[in-house]
């Protein structure tokens, strides 16, 4: 079996930031949107680009690092199969709320 350790966070973290920017619920609000609402910052910016976007962003090129620098531990096992999708993903919606 594979050890737990630092790289095993960024399978959860991967999670974490895909239901931070997901839209759910009747008023389609997200997770991301009620913890920068917690914070005081604002959903979107002037221009009306989502933070909560971005801020998954960079939580899923966090959880790769970390995966990548602990490659044996149990988490980053799964996400070496998961990053380049979610990644995709990610710019993906990064590049369709710029083109809005």
């Amino acid at each position: 079996m594979k050890k737990l350790g630092l790289g095993s966070i960024s399978l959860p973290l991967a999670i974490f930031a895909i239901i931070f920017s997901f839209d759910f619920g009747p008023r389609l609000i997200s997770l991301g949107d009620i913890i920068l609402e917690f914070f005081n910052i604002p959903k979107r910016s002037p221009n009306n680009f989502h933070y909560s976007i971005i801020i998954s962003f960079l939580l899923i090129v966090g959880s790769i690092f970390i995966g990548n620098k602990y490659p044996d531990h149990l988490g980053a096992i799964t996400m070496k199969k998961a990053k380049i999708w979610l990644v995709s993903i990610c710019l993906l919606a990064i590049l369709l709320l710029a083109i809005q």
